[in-house]
């Protein structure tokens, strides 16, 4: 009885070991075993198995073990029926055992994904398709109580279909649900293609998106806004109104290049000319009163050879590439979406009843650095220990980052971060988490988003879309009202079709049908005496 490796016509060793053994004076052979794995000896079986790779000695064991398994059924069944029965179990087993060799678990489910797929998206979208198939395989190990080792092969249609019934009670928009849906087809479709279930998945169809507007601001809002946001944070103060003045999107403000800004032009008013990030679109845009003046006061302050308007927006260019590095940008626009709903609940968008006063000038999060930074400076603790925790309290107050980012832009760990923050609280007296904690965002009962009608209190609801996209409504709705024309608006916004325009940003308020439509009743007493 013996374990063997074969050769084809060329010389080259096959993929399976091949056994053989005698029994009862017959002699059996050529009997294929389990996939070769690992990388074979040089000398092939020949040679010390110590000195074998560690993959294949355990290949090779499980060969032997399954030939010794035939052996044994063959000699205590001799008939032919029961050898034929043991043949295919055997075949059967090899089968198992190639699924299980060659097996995408949910556990490298995305690591064998990337390495079959060549992407040609951006490195935030690769980051979403990473989010969405991670969700994806910690609902499928959890279903089935496997920790993350559950094949994907195994995964049924029940399964995908009982993930998509979970992002729905949770909350997630269709939107959201039909990425879900594609990255899964994505997955069977390199992972699995021969499998009954990307068959079935293939048919799932998408549903149409549920577009909800953005919550909008009045002309009296955005004042307060301003109002609020030059005392709790300057650099929200300078993006609201370039937001609330131009209508431009998030990336467009933070990445916008003294290059593209003319005061001289536009009979001396002011023009801003550039390509937007996401369509690639031309936008063209006056200067506001308010629009000029920021601008104007930012030039100021502004190093003479700066490129941007926000110098921070330096700090995420890629020194190689030029272009704008998507993953810190990710974390920057978070951290500036936190900032900015932050001063939203000042003004009174949230259940927060919280106004400057009595949230206190240490509030602001600059007086409050600028104090906890005297301290740490002051006191008895080493040089290093004062430098990282400034650190660690600006990227904390300042920037408003997570645990997880500083440990990452730090290298630090999380309990190291949390010894900092317990020895600023000694030195300073101030509790910087619990701070913060405060002065995060709360959700106005009445500002979320309906859910099929339904208006179960246990239901996970996620809150309606307030942030820097609801200026890019007001934009255009405060332009309407003045007698803007939506063509001009579309050129100004850098938008395709006018369509677009009309479906995502318009959204007449009462004033706004009241001087639009109802002032100019044709069969007023004095609109008919005209005509």
């Amino acid at each position: 009885m013996g374990i063997y490796l074969k050769k084809s016509g060329n010389g080259k060793v096959l993929t399976h070991f091949y056994g053989n053994y005698s029994l009862h004076g017959k002699r059996y052979t050529g009997i294929k075993l389990t996939e070769i794995r690992g990388t074979l000896p040089p000398n092939g079986l020949d040679s010390n198995p110590l000195l074998w790779d560690k993959e294949f000695r355990d290949s090779y064991y499980t060969a032997s073990s399954e030939l010794e398994n035939i052996k044994n059924g063959v000699k205590n069944s001799p008939s032919e029926m029961e050898k034929a029965r043991l043949y295919a179990q055997k075949n059967e087993i090899e089968i198992k055992l190639k699924n299980l060799a060659n097996a995408t678990t949910m556990s490298t489910l995305w690591e064998d994904y990337t390495q079959q797929v060549t992407f040609s998206c951006k490195i935030g979208t690769q980051k979403q398709c990473e989010n969405y198939t991670r969700t994806f395989a910690k609902f499928i190990a959890l279903r089935h109580d496997r920790d993350m080792k559950y094949p994907l092969y195994s995964v049924s249609m029940e399964d995908i279909m009982a993930f998509l019934v979970h992002l729905d009670n949770d909350g997630y928009s269709q939107r959201s649900i039909n990425a879900y849906i594609q990255q899964i087809k994505r997955l069977f479709r390199v992972l699995a293609p021969h499998s009954d279930v990307h068959l079935k998945a293939n048919q799932i169809k998408t549903k149409p998106e549920n577009n909800v507007n953005h919550q909008i601001f009045n002309r009296n809002e955005i004042h307060r806004i301003w109002a609020v946001a030059q005392k709790v944070n300057p650099l929200i103060h300078s993006m609201t109104i370039i937001a609330a003045c131009t209508g431009l999107r998030e990336k467009d403000i933070y990445f916008l290049r003294w290059s593209s800004v003319d005061f001289n032009a536009g009979n001396g008013h002011g023009m801003i000319t550039l390509t937007t990030f996401k369509n690639k679109g031309s936008a063209t845009l006056g200067m506001w009163a308010p629009l000029r003046q920021e601008l104007e006061h930012l030039r100021k302050v502004s190093p003479v050879n700066a490129k941007f308007v926000f110098p921070e927006a330096a700090d995420l260019i890629d020194k190689d590439t030029g272009e704008v590095d998507d993953q810190k940008w990710g974390i920057k626009s978070g951290n500036l979406l936190k900032q900015l709903r932050r001063v939203l609940m000042v003004v009174g968008f949230g259940d927060a009843t919280e106004t400057l006063t009595t949230l206190g000038t240490t509030e602001n999060p600059n007086d409050l650095f600028e104090a906890i930074k005297y301290k740490i400076e002051t006191s008895t603790r080493t040089p290093n220990w004062q430098q990282m925790a400034l650190k660690i309290a600006s990227a904390y107050i300042l920037n408003e980052y997570s645990m997880d980012i500083i440990s990452q832009e730090f290298h630090i760990s999380k309990p190291l971060i949390s010894w900092y923050i317990r020895g600023i609280k000694e030195v300073t007296g101030q509790d910087i988490v619990r701070r913060r904690t405060h002065l995060t965002e709360k959700i106005d009962p009445s500002q979320v988003r309906p859910f099929k009608g339904e208006s179960d209190p246990h239901r996970k609801k996620k809150p309606c879309l307030l942030g820097w996209h609801s200026f890019r409504g007001s934009f255009v709705t405060l332009a309407l009202k003045a007698g803007v024309s939506i063509e001009l608006l579309k050129k100004i916004m850098g938008s395709h079709t006018v369509d677009i325009i009309i479906r995502h940003y318009v959204q007449p308020d009462e004033s706004f049908i009241h001087e639009g439509f109802t002032a100019k009743d044709p069969f007023s007493q004095g609109i008919i005496s005209s005509l």
